[in-house]
């Protein structure tokens, strides 16, 4: 148990780095005023999710508190992806960008 629980602490200090950059990027998307970037904000923090879940595995998903709220993300990001014509107003955006958020302070990850 020791073992795993050293190995969970290195992958996340490895993972903090890169991600606390990637979210940087993120939240610069926001401020452009462009719904594109917008966009791709959420499509960004939807992989950065994926990606520390896979990283740090399953068990980590159970530190997330606000998983019906991702769930609610991850189809809006759906929506992104089938719809190019979908309108994601700034605000929107903003709020879905905070669920992600809280999901990775959850994890520790920034």
């Amino acid at each position: 148990m020791q073992r795993l629980a050293t190995q969970d602490k290195t992958a996340t200090k490895t993972i903090d780095k890169k991600t606390v950059k990637k979210w940087q990027k993120i939240e610069k998307k926001l401020a452009t005023g462009s719904e594109a970037n917008y966009k791709l904000a959420v499509l960004e923090a939807d992989a950065i999710l994926e990606e520390i879940l896979q990283v740090l595995g399953n068990a980590a998903g159970a530190r997330i508190t606000n998983f019906d709220q991702i769930q609610e993300a991850k189809k809006i990001k759906n929506k992104i992806i089938e719809d190019s014509g979908m309108k994601l107003p700034r605000e929107e955006a903003g709020e879905i960008i905070s669920i992600y958020a809280k999901a990775l302070k959850d994890l520790g990850i920034i």
